[in-house]
């Protein structure tokens, strides 16, 4: 077999997983919405579709060296595709390196601790219900820790901080014209 055959075949099922990033070309075309302490809310297009997404690089790794590639948690709305409804989100952690196929890979958040499916160099919650709970800690919380083993059985944790991942987050919901929860308003006293 070809090496160009293997690579369009092993793309074509990467974009198929759950947590997948964008393609090449939506990656290439993106729109920035706003920029929110270390999270980026952004659109793009892809296949004729919008995608509207968050993004934020580690504020702190630990372990494996520095073998590692770039690193990010990306959660995003992919608009009318494969989703029945239109408000599906999909929560994606690149972590870099490769992962064993079957070790954990444990995502904590305050209290609150995940444990994700693994392939390749990405990471993503098993069910859309467990999507909607990460999320809803990801709103309430301060700090993600992932922690996890590489392919090669070298520990490995990386932080990101939530601040500002909230008000990025809602951008990018406006942006795809979905819902946004209204602010409260503080009472005068």
């Amino acid at each position: 077999m070809s090496v160009k055959f293997l690579f369009a075949t092993m793309m074509a099922i990467t974009s198929l997983l759950p947590g997948a990033a964008l393609t090449a070309a939506a990656a290439q075309d993106r729109r920035q919405i706003i920029v929110s302490g270390p999270w980026s809310a952004q659109e793009a297009k892809e296949k004729g579709r919008k995608v509207c997404f968050v993004e934020a690089a580690p504020a702190k790794n630990r372990g494996a060296g520095n073998q590692r590639k770039d690193a990010y948690l990306q959660v995003l709305h992919r608009m009318g595709a494969r989703a029945r409804r239109r408000d599906v989100v999909e929560i994606g952690l690149f972590v870099g390196l490769t992962l064993p196929k079957k070790g954990p890979v444990l995502v904590k958040i305050g209290r609150s601790q995940f444990r994700l499916v693994a392939r390749g160099d990405r990471a993503w919650t098993p069910s859309p219900k467990e999507d909607r709970r990460l999320l809803r800690a990801m709103i309430q919380g301060n700090l993600l820790v992932l922690r996890s083993l590489t392919a090669q059985g070298t520990k490995f944790e990386d932080s990101y901080s939530l601040k500002g991942f909230t008000r990025a987050y809602y951008a990018a919901r406006a942006a795809c014209g979905l819902k946004v929860p209204a602010r409260k308003k503080k009472r005068k006293r």
